[in-house]
């Protein structure tokens, strides 16, 4: 008989450690410290007959979700037994970790996927993708000023986590970070951090960076607002004479129009006729996003985003996975928010959609009207189509700037 619970002895933990190390060799796990760095996170694993299979790490995270903080279950270091691989593990252990987080209310359910297929044939829509920009540091922007730059210690910890949850509350997709010692030392894992000190001796940007041969890799970039990012974009501009290269990982798409000249130097793109495409970056798929309480998601997004047209819809969600979230909702619009019922009601037309492509919809990182015109929505009314659009407008994509 399986069964999925706490990893809580010593000799459990070391089980589960040895299994990600031969699912994970790359990352080394036998030699983390630990595999539970904080309260907020859990250690579960998936028993046969008292033998461990497999396991994960559950995080209890707070995302901003355009503008309001909501519970959000994170899922990390799914590793299953070599020798019990496709004996359906990692779904067990995905159902548990939905199941888990719907029962703590949580509204959203997020991952780093080591499958796409795989999670989303278990509802998670596709998020922003990650980019990587290898560009030389004379791409960057060097009219700012380095005045108020400064090399950052230990006694600057409690200083960067403000400055960070700062930066959060006005970012789609980031977490808040809650002061445990693991985060606050978070920052310092053999790197270095240059921050920006205003005048008034408030930190209000940093930059964490690494050298890697004649590379300067940025692990954490944050400001808040453009003095910030110009005078730590001169720091790195100023890097010329020494690095190659800047490598940097970012979902933010707005990043391309910061530098003034992306190319990273490779020309993988090939066309039989148009030789003059210059790559400028790698593309990656990046977190992956599953709305667990379609009522609580819904109407926050009403709370959101004002002045909404007045429309009732039925919205059908196809669901193969979780029965009781697959079937009809009825949704109510108005100038004062959404209201969401599972009771039958009149409405204006109807909205089909599966449940990875809701969660895509809802996080902005697709738009109704990409959906749409892609055949991945459908609608009873081709007349409800600028409604829709007009409660679904294409929105900024949500940030994610923490592992795990």
């Amino acid at each position: 008989m399986r069964v999925v619970k706490e990893i809580q002895s010593q000799q459990a933990t070391m089980q589960y450690q040895r299994i990600a190390q031969l699912a994970f060799p790359d990352l080394n796990v036998m030699k983390w410290p630990t595999l539970k760095v904080h309260p907020n996170q859990h250690l579960y694993g998936l028993y046969e007959n008292d033998q461990l299979l497999g396991g994960m790490r559950l995080f209890d995270f707070d995302m901003n979700v355009y503008g309001q903080y909501m519970p959000t279950g994170g899922l990390g270091l799914l590793a299953v037994d070599l020798l019990h691989k496709k004996e359906k593990v990692a779904r067990d252990l995905v159902q548990f970790f939905i199941e888990y987080y719907r029962q703590q209310n949580a509204a959203w359910a997020m991952l780093h996927p080591f499958n796409t297929h795989f999670y989303k044939q278990m509802g998670f829509g596709t998020g922003t993708e990650v980019r990587q920009y290898h560009v030389k540091p004379e791409a960057f922007p060097s009219h700012g000023s380095k005045a108020y730059l400064v090399h950052l210690t230990d006694s600057d910890k409690p200083n960067i986590m403000d400055c960070y949850n700062r930066f959060a509350a006005h970012n789609h997709g980031l977490f808040y970070r809650p002061k445990f010692e693991s985060e606050l030392n978070r920052s310092y894992n053999a790197w270095s951090i240059i921050g920006y000190r205003s005048y008034s001796g408030r930190l209000t940007g940093y930059l964490i960076y690494s050298f890697q041969n004649d590379q300067l890799l940025i692990h954490e970039f944050v400001y808040e607002s453009p003095a910030e990012l110009k005078a730590l974009s001169r720091f790195l501009y100023d890097q010329r004479d020494q690095v190659d290269r800047i490598v940097l990982n970012t979902t933010d798409e707005a990043f391309y129009f910061l530098l003034d000249h992306p190319e990273n130097g490779y020309h993988h793109m090939t066309d039989g006729f148009i030789a003059d495409y210059h790559e400028s970056y790698i593309a990656g798929v990046g977190p992956m996003y599953r709305v667990l309480n379609i009522k609580m998601v819904l109407e926050s997004y009403g709370q959101q985003h004002a002045n909404l047209t007045d429309t009732r819809f039925k919205l059908t969600i196809n669901d193969p996975f979780m029965t009781d979230v697959h079937g009809d909702y009825w949704v109510t619009t108005s100038p004062e928010g959404i209201e969401v019922s599972r009771s039958e009601q009149s409405y204006d037309f109807a909205m089909k959609i599966g449940i990875s492509e809701f969660s895509s919809l809802m996080m902005g990182t697709a738009s109704f009207q990409n959906l749409y015109q892609i055949g991945l929505v459908e609608l009873s009314d081709p007349e409800a189509y600028a409604v829709i659009q007009a409660i679904f407008p294409a929105t900024k994509k949500p940030m994610c700037m923490t592992a795990f």
